[in-house]
């Protein structure tokens, strides 16, 4: 393998067998010294020429192509649209070192690790997290306020190491707005229900604001799902986790094809399915959960936004280890006739990692800005 090659090589030069492993021994405290010392010798090397090459040629350093009048425009716009539990907060560029890898799962190689046991923000989501779970343990603290959720908004420029050149219009550092909502069920508050109808209303909202602004959007879908139906499917009908995780981007793979389930992949109305099938798959308690979604939030909100499509996706994949159970997507074509995704939310369980507690819950949810104004903004 190309990694195994790199690490021989520099073995080779240092005289040192193991330099990785021996490396990551290290404190933090030495690591952290380690590395300004080595950063400080290597920069005491270079020339101006190195700057001009970097400028030219790294693609981490380009700036965005889109105009930071029509960024800050839409920023003002999604900000000033936001509900008024919502608070709106200004996050560090720079999170604790591993905050997505322990999180979120992300490999580490698609994080810019810094010198300073930190790493440059990659997902505003998991920083987001972080400072729920500050407050909401200082919340735990006083009994009288355990049950209080809390809700937070920012908007970030992250960047991401992994490569985007093969899709169109994707950058390595890109915006997003993100959503969460941090808390724990109470009887007079069902947190599930509450929260996701509070982020779908919102992203729905901002979505007819930017068409009466001039942005075209054509076939809008949200798309509901639970990830835990893919999850038993893997678990009782013995397929491979990690096969069915490198199909996640594939449009054509079907998990109920693949483990031999004649059921239905998208429904809009959750009535149609036979519930004898669903104890046969064992997974009626998981569409029962569909169905409270349903009878809260699709059914209402049709009615009063009758040009948005509902429908639930009982064998998506995509999320599986990021999202614990219900989650949400939503897609819509430009007026190019080209589908993009534009939102994508759902539960998670880092604040119960975080606070050691099974009962806090964490809705997150996100949108890309960038995709919004590159491909469906009124000179597209």
């Amino acid at each position: 393998m190309k990694e195994e090659g790199i690490l021989k090589r520099i073995s080779a030069i240092t005289g040192i067998d193991r330099l990785v492993e021996k490396l990551a021994l290290l404190s933090q405290k030495d690591w952290q010294s380690l590395l300004l010392y080595a950063f400080e010798e290597r920069a005491g090397r270079l020339s101006v020429n190195h700057l001009l090459d970097q400028v030219h040629n790294s693609r981490f350093t380009q700036p965005s192509a889109l105009s930071q009048r029509a960024i800050v425009g839409l920023e003002h716009n999604a900000i000033n649209l936001l509900p008024q539990e919502f608070e709106a907060i200004e996050l560090s560029p720079v999170v604790p070192f591993g905050t997505n890898r322990i999180l979120a799962g992300t490999n580490q190689k698609n994080i810019l690790s810094t010198s300073r046991n930190l790493e440059v923000t990659a997902d505003p989501t998991t920083a987001l997290a972080l400072e729920c779970a500050r407050r909401r343990s200082q919340l735990i603290r006083n009994s009288s306020t355990v049950a209080n959720p809390v809700r937070l908004a920012t908007i970030q420029r992250n960047i991401r190491l992994q490569s985007f050149e093969k899709i169109p219009g994707f950058m390595p550092h890109f915006k997003v707005l993100a959503l969460e909502t941090a808390g724990c069920e109470k009887p007079d508050w069902p947190f599930k229900i509450a929260s996701l109808l509070e982020h779908l209303t919102y992203y729905l909202r901002f979505i007819c604001f930017l068409i009466k602004s001039g942005y075209h959007f054509q076939g809008v879908i949200v798309n509901i799902s639970n990830i835990r139906i893919a999850e038993k499917i893997i678990q009782n009908k013995g397929l491979s986790r990690k096969e069915v995780g490198r199909e996640t981007q594939n449009s054509a793979f079907s998990i109920f094809e693949a483990a031999g389930i004649s059921f239905p992949s998208i429904v809009s109305d959750l009535r149609v399915l036979d519930v004898e099938s669903q104890f046969n798959y064992g997974i009626k308690y998981f569409i029962d959960a569909l169905k409270e979604v349903e009878e809260a939030i699709v059914t209402p909100m049709k009615s009063n936004i009758p040009d948005i499509y509902w429908e639930f996706d009982l064998e998506r994949i995509a999320g599986m280890g990021y999202y614990t159970d219900l989650c949400f997507k939503i897609t819509a074509k430009n007026r190019l006739g080209y589908t993009y995704p534009l939102i994508d939310g759902g539960f998670v369980d880092w604040t119960q990692k975080l606070l050691l507690s099974k009962k806090e819950q964490l809705l997150i949810s996100g949108v890309g800005l960038d995709i919004l104004l590159q491909n469906f903004h009124e000179r597209v």
